[in-house]
């Protein structure tokens, strides 16, 4: 096998996103382009289900002249993977399999190529937040992982990182918290919930000196927790965009907290699929299980922008959050969590929140209030209602009740929807 992580290999790697970084627009688009080709030719050579599912559709990689062309191709669903992963890995890059990682649902493999771009693309990540951060050296950083969390180990310790402590989410809050106090990190890369959790726990009274950067990723983000993070902390915040099946961030923020697509790995489309939009990815380098045109799970929209920091690669606006963590009313519309997210956020004494469907017509919010009083809880439920009847979730019976905190998944993430309608369930499985 190709050594493609040794020190050399990463080190050409480097200095050709370097490069790259500095080419013009139209040079950028051109090589992705290139890059779309030649990813397409090899799926559809080396791949079964690409062969027969392009040629159904009566069409070749050769049709594919400009960008625009990716949409002649059809899309690929979370369920045509599940259904025979081995057809979508390349037949001639089966002794290549570097590093798989898996979801509850199924495997996506990755050739030790990819690898070595994902492990160079995140630390040239990584060096630009800490020159955002003013962070130089002899770096604490901090990383909370879910067990098949693979972010940890595109962050090794280094001349930049002089320690780097790893913490499971699987493990009580309060403890990473009291371990966090003793750490006192500069730099803490976890998901938006436990941010969000360790601000109010400074609040209380926590140790906090020296956080200089927040890397958040995972979960949906609103303005409202990105500020509450900078004045807790005082620290630059960086969101990023990412996917068990890209292998490494497709979107990151730039200073005007803006999410720039990577277009040196990855093409993202929104297209309209039933009531929503969905963005749909074509990774460009993972040429072990090429995955183009991919649906992969989440709302939202993207547009060609030019942005004040100067960046004009694609940008993710409107983003609303998974497609299963959405409520489903019973004349079909959904309500993604972004836009519930948007109707919570601004309720006085509402710490924090979740919805759980139980039924077709039946929904439940679960409250945190700040406030133990009757009347606070009171107060916040009527908003609550108002709010809900502000976008129009009408025909169900809604329920709100206080809850004293709301627990993460096993996997440390905070769903905002938690769907336990199986009709529901199965009709935003399919996305259709």
């Amino acid at each position: 096998m190709e050594d493609h992580l040794g020190l050399a290999n990463l080190l050409k790697l480097k200095a050709v996103f370097r490069r790259y970084d500095s080419l013009p627009e139209h040079r950028k688009q051109e090589l992705q382009l290139l890059q779309l080709r030649r990813i397409a030719r090899h799926a559809f050579k080396h791949t079964a289900y690409y062969n027969e599912s392009w040629r159904k559709a009566d069409v070749t990689p050769n049709d594919i002249r400009s960008l625009a062309d990716l949409s002649r191709l059809p899309l690929l669903t979370k369920a045509d993977v599940m259904a025979n992963p081995g057809a979508f890995c390349a037949n001639n890059y089966t002794g290549l399999c570097h590093f798989k990682t898996a979801t509850s649902e199924t495997r996506f493999e990755f050739d030790a190529r990819s690898v070595a771009i994902a492990k160079v693309k995140s630390l040239l990540a990584l060096s630009s937040y800490f020159k955002r951060s003013g962070l130089r050296s002899g770096i604490r950083a901090l990383a909370m992982v879910n067990g098949q969390e693979i972010g940890a180990s595109m962050v090794p310790p280094g001349p930049v990182i002089e320690h780097m402590k790893i913490l499971s989410y699987a493990r009580n809050r309060e403890q990473c918290f009291s371990e966090m106090d003793a750490f006192q990190p500069h730099a803490i890369f976890a998901y938006p919930s436990f941010l969000s959790d360790y601000a109010r726990h400074i609040q209380q009274g926590g140790e906090q000196a020296g956080v200089r950067l927040v890397v958040a990723c995972g979960e949906i983000v609103d303005n409202k927790a990105i500020d509450e993070w900078r004045n807790t902390f005082g620290a630059e915040v960086v969101c990023q965009y990412g996917a068990t099946e890209s292998l490494c961030r497709i979107a990151t923020s730039c200073p005007e907290m803006r999410l720039h697509v990577d277009a040196s790995l990855f093409a993202l489309e929104s297209v309209a699929i039933g009531k929503a939009m969905h963005l749909i990815l074509t990774s460009l380098f993972n040429y072990r299980m090429p995955l183009i045109r991919y649906d992969i799970g989440d709302l939202g929209e993207v547009i060609e922008s030019d942005c004040p920091c100067g960046a004009r690669s694609p940008v993710i606006v409107a983003a609303q959050g998974r497609l299963s963590e959405s409520l489903c009313l019973p004349d079909g519309r959904l309500v993604p969590a972004a836009e519930l997210l948007d109707v919570m956020r601004p309720i006085p004494g509402l710490i924090e929140w979740q919805v759980v469907q139980e039924g077709n017509r039946s929904v439940r919010f679960d409250l945190v209030c700040g406030e133990a009083g009757c009347d606070m809880r009171s107060l916040v439920a009527s908003r609550v209602r108002e709010g809900i009847a502000r976008i129009n979730v009408t025909g169900m019976d809604v329920k709100v009740q206080p809850v004293q905190r709301i627990e993460p998944e096993p996997n440390g993430k905070k769903r905002l929807v938690v769907q336990n309608d199986q009709a529901a369930r199965a009709a935003l499985s399919t996305g259709r």
